[in-house]
């Protein structure tokens, strides 16, 4: 009797489905990067339950032709690349080709698309991955995906899923990070069936991000920060950090995008950290918004399924720039000072050079007087992203 059996195409969705859709900020994302890939300038954003009954994004970008939206849904087809070398320089923010096709696989799903030529909109919806209906429809220019009942068919996934205020805080930063790295693009939320965020398009120059900011984390913490831009041989370093004297009780506050790709990276963030050295009381963390510019091909983003991660081709080097582009910020700040521990005979508290983190890779970050261990910073968890904003009582 054979012990290999080729898994049928249900598995093998639902395999793929379990990769790329964790929870509803992760249908959120991708959906929201497939609209702004599609060159939309206005994306519209809709949940139910904190997502777990309606997940919606509509936007006005270019739409699919009837043949490209099937294609769409199936595994592997993307209009993002044509042949393995474009692997080496992503431009764009999906690529895979599984985002629609995992989404669809684990809801009741509708898309619904439209482009400038065609006289009707195509919509095709689906259960579970079976396709229900495939015809014409009416709807404006550009596409709507709607993911109702997320998990109905996958229910042991839903235990897995937090509270409904932690699944909407996740849901919201999830449109923060697209804000951040689309300020042409206009966003609006609605959120149990209210509006909850509406973020107009900033036209010009890219220095206008600094009013969508105040938006987001309140016009007060956006007016504390220092501007960071710096360029080296390969590297380009924007942004703002916050004053030195102006720390934060919590580390929610700290973006890190590459080529405008939303990321986590543990050295990025030990950067951050290295940069204020010696300036920071214990329990005190730095607000940042950096943008790390550099050539597509020193940059890895095929390393973590959902596109979290991404690996550089000189970490170390990007790590020693970012850390002094911070530190030269922060060397700005209104009366720059040395902190200090009382029960440490006055050694100031510091991170470990980057020399010995480069050593110890594998391990955490603490900051605590006389700690000598040198550990990488962990990115913030669930729970410290629902501080809430000073804008919008539903953060």
């Amino acid at each position: 009797m054979a012990q290999v059996l080729k898994l049928s195409e249900d598995i093998i969705r639902g395999i793929a489905a379990g990769e790329v859709v964790e929870r509803p900020a992760s249908v959120l994302k991708e959906l929201i990067e497939n609209a702004l890939d599609a060159g939309a300038r206005r994306i519209e954003v809709e949940w139910r339950d904190a997502g777990r009954k309606r997940m919606r994004v509509s936007d006005d970008g270019e739409g699919m032709a009837p043949d490209d939206a099937r294609l769409a849904l199936e595994r592997h087809a993307t209009s993002k690349i044509r042949d393995l070398n474009d692997l080496e320089k992503v431009g764009t923010f999906g690529f895979r080709g599984e985002a629609l096709p995992s989404i669809m696989a684990v809801s009741r799903f509708e898309l619904l698309t439209r482009t400038a030529k065609a006289p009707e909109a195509w919509a095709i919806r689906a259960e579970a991955g079976r396709v229900t209906f495939d015809g014409p429809a009416g709807a404006p220019l550009g596409t709507s995906v709607t993911a109702d009942d997320l998990f109905f068919a996958v229910p042991a996934r839903l235990k897995f899923l937090k509270s409904d205020a932690t699944e909407r805080a996740l849901l919201f930063r999830a449109v923060e990070d697209a804000s951040l790295s689309a300020p042409g693009t206009s966003f609006r939320v609605i959120s149990e069936g209210k509006e909850a965020l509406s973020l107009p398009s900033l036209e010009g120059n890219d220095s206008r991000l600094i009013e969508r900011l105040e938006s987001l984390w309140g016009a007060d913490r956006a007016q504390s920060l220092k501007g960071v831009d710096e360029a080296g041989a390969y590297l380009r370093v924007r942004g703002w950090v916050s004053d030195v004297n102006a720390p934060q009780s919590t580390a929610r506050y700290q973006r890190f995008f590459v080529n405008r790709r939303a990321v986590t990276s543990r050295r990025l963030l030990h950067a951050l950290y290295d940069g204020y050295r010696g300036r920071l009381l214990v329990g005190r963390h730095p607000a940042a918004l950096l943008f790390l510019e550099l050539d597509p091909t020193l940059v890895d983003v095929n390393v973590h399924p959902a596109k979290r991660e991404v690996r550089l081709s000189h970490e170390p080097e990007a790590h020693d720039f970012l850390s002094r582009a911070v530190q030269n910020a922060v060397n700005r700040s209104v009366q720059p000072r040395a902190v200090f521990s009382s029960t440490e005979g006055g050694a100031p508290l510091s991170v470990p050079p980057a020399s010995s983190f480069q050593e110890k890779i594998g391990t955490s970050v603490s900051y605590r007087p006389g700690y000598t261990e040198s550990k990488i910073p962990r990115s913030p968890s669930a729970a410290e992203t629902q501080e809430p904003s000073l804008c919008n009582p539903l953060f």
